[in-house]
């Protein structure tokens, strides 16, 4: 796999889509996806890729779909969101990373989508 088909630059394509898709979904969180109760942490990848930036001011939201998490997750708007505007999460709710992530991203040498693991989350509550 290191090598691929494609050579060096093909490896480093899958570990940029890695990092950049790979979330924390907590199924127990409350209707605005914040923890409330117990942490059910999972860790998930988009397949395909979607295009969501972090802001503290999130107008989306994931659920977990009717049948649970081993049947998908839904990404849903929590404000009307007008034609154009950008649909964004608030990188905070992917919880802690496991320390499994945490050791990867730092052997790649990159950042990835939890508070504390980049330079654009801000890791305080």
């Amino acid at each position: 796999c290191a090598s691929g088909d494609g050579g060096d630059g093909e490896y480093k394509g899958r570990v940029g889509y890695v990092k950049d898709y790979m979330f924390g979904f907590n199924s127990n969180a409350d209707e605005r996806g914040y923890e409330e109760g117990p942490s059910d942490l999972g860790v998930f990848m988009w397949l395909p890729g979607n295009g969501l930036n972090h802001s503290p001011v999130a107008n989306t939201v994931y659920r977990a779909a009717p049948g649970g998490t081993s049947e998908g997750i839904n990404l849903v708007s929590l404000t009307h969101i007008k034609r154009g505007e950008e649909m964004v999460d608030d990188y905070k709710r992917h919880g802690k990373a496991p320390q499994w992530a945490i050791d990867w991203g730092k052997t790649q040498g990159v950042s990835l989508n939890w508070a504390g693991c980049n330079d654009f989350v801000d890791p305080q509550p």
